[in-house]
């Protein structure tokens, strides 16, 4: 077939593909960095994945006949549906690459088929694998945790930004710092109606700016606005390497500087064992409130054991079995609070870092 042929029938597949796309299963999920295994034959003539992608970031996918005489076709899809890219010819026999920028953030698909896709004949086994090689530093474009990127503050651009999906309760590390000029950098995080969470302008005599364990308090998606003193009116002017980090989640819960934010009315489950015998969490009251405090084993050997702290530390309540030796979960019931402030929460076992009992807890604040 020659290489205008080919084409044509190309476009038609792609047309085809997406009309029928519908009447096929739900694709399958693929991760970065992470290859997934498939075949291609009279039964199955095509497969879908989807992946997670953010505006921004640089992707390779790539697809690789393992056997067979499979004469492959892959399509990139944006979030729509639309067809972004479609390959069915490589560099090197019996691999196609699809290498770009991701225009926005969302599920992105990708359809292995044969050429001829229902009318082909080939068939085989392949492996597809989607690799981040790394993110625009284009202000609009989408971060992940440990990202670093490096752009400038001008007259004419005194302002960028860029966006970040998080976790309630992460402990984003956030620093921008200058690397030419005389910026004098200002940092901020903001909620999607641009309302200022957290702020950072010098950082320990430096004119660097860093936010440090801010706690994220919802899940969703955040703005990094990088810019500079006086912003607009401001005078300095440079370049920048902004990096994007989070305390790892095996820290989190760990003392009272780490402590997991406990919502009202929603549960946290965690684990404890022989290395990690307490989880530190905490929560804001006003004097005159009362609060409950529920500490429910899930499963394992745990006898749960729960302490009060308040906002200087001082042991305020705690509570052992709600029945002794049978009902062995831990009950703090309608406790005054005694002042406006931070309290926190150990949830922890019997005898704690002496005790041998380990499972899985559930806490809840009500």
């Amino acid at each position: 077939m020659n290489r205008l042929a080919r084409l044509t029938a190309l476009f038609l597949f792609t047309l085809i593909l997406s009309a029928s796309a519908q009447a096929q299963g739900e694709p399958a999920p693929l991760t970065y960095g992470v290859g997934a295994t498939g075949r291609i034959d009279g039964r199955a003539v095509f497969q879908r994945y989807t992946f997670d992608g953010l505006r921004g970031e640089f992707v390779r996918a790539t697809l690789t006949v393992n056997n067979g005489d499979l004469d492959p076709v892959l399509t990139l899809a944006d979030p729509d549906g639309a067809v972004l890219v479609s390959r069915d010819e490589g560099a090197s026999v019996g691999e196609l690459v699809i290498s770009l920028r991701l225009p926005r953030s969302g599920s992105f698909g990708l359809t292995v088929a044969r050429f001829g896709f229902a009318y082909g004949t080939t068939s085989g086994a392949y492996t597809l694998r989607v690799d981040r090689l790394g993110v625009s530093a284009e202000s609009g474009s989408g971060l992940r945790y440990g990202d670093t990127v490096a752009n400038a503050i001008t007259d004419d651009m005194p302002e960028v930004y860029y966006s970040f999906r998080a976790e309630q309760g992460d402990l984003v590390t956030l620093a921008m710092r200058r690397d030419g000029g005389n910026l004098d950098p200002l940092l901020r995080i903001v909620d999607a109606n641009r309302n200022i969470l957290v702020e950072a302008d010098d950082w320990q005599g430096t004119p660097d700016a860093r936010v440090e364990r801010w706690q994220v308090p919802a899940s969703g998606q955040y703005l990094i606005v990088a810019t500079r003193y006086g912003e607009a009116a401001g005078r300095t002017s440079g370049q920048f390497l902004l990096t994007l980090d989070r305390i790892p989640d095996s820290a989190l819960g760990s003392g009272a500087d780490l402590a997991i934010q406990l919502t009202r009315g929603q549960a946290s489950e965690r684990d404890l064992s022989a290395a990690r015998f307490e989880v530190w969490y905490t929560f804001e009251a006003s004097a005159g409130e009362t609060v409950t405090l529920s500490l429910q084993r899930m499963n394992g050997s745990l006898d749960p054991f729960l302490v009060l702290l308040g906002p200087d530390l001082s042991e305020l309540a705690s509570h052992d079995d709600i029945v002794d030796g049978e009902q062995r979960d831990s009950l703090i019931e309608n406790f005054p609070i005694p002042a406006d402030g931070k309290y926190y929460v150990i949830a922890t076992r019997y005898e704690r870092a002496a005790g041998t009992t380990i499972g899985r807890f559930r806490l809840t604040l009500e």
